[in-house]
């Protein structure tokens, strides 16, 4: 008996990383001597992470997001944001204000990344 010698193929395909743009929007808001912050992260329309409370006792703040390969953690009061998401990871700063009576702040990061 001769068998013919059977030829298997094998083909690796490299797929380079698709880059996912993020246009972020991190809007956030506490109380004057308080480390209370309410907040909100919207990636491309869609709110992906939000928070509503006090820091952990690191001082972060860490998000509730809508899937697991969603991240946000929040320092300084609320100003330095960590974010990562399926495209990457994302560093910014918001902008600090306060209300006309001083008693409520604001951080907003409009149009991060568009």
């Amino acid at each position: 008996m001769h068998f013919k010698p059977l030829l298997i193929a094998t083909a690796t395909i490299l797929l380079a990383p698709v880059a996912v743009n993020s246009c972020l929007l991190y809007n956030a808001y506490g109380f004057t001597g308080s480390s209370f912050l309410n907040a909100q992260l919207i990636d491309n329309g869609n709110k992906v992470c939000s928070f509503n409370g006090y820091p952990g006792s690191d001082g972060a703040y860490r998000f509730t997001c809508i899937a697991a390969n969603y991240a946000a953690i929040v320092y300084d009061g609320g100003g330095t944001v960590t974010y990562a998401n399926p495209g990457g990871n994302f560093a910014f700063q918001a902008s600090y204000s306060l209300d006309s009576t001083g008693e409520i702040f604001y951080w907003t990061a409009a149009n991060y990344g568009c």
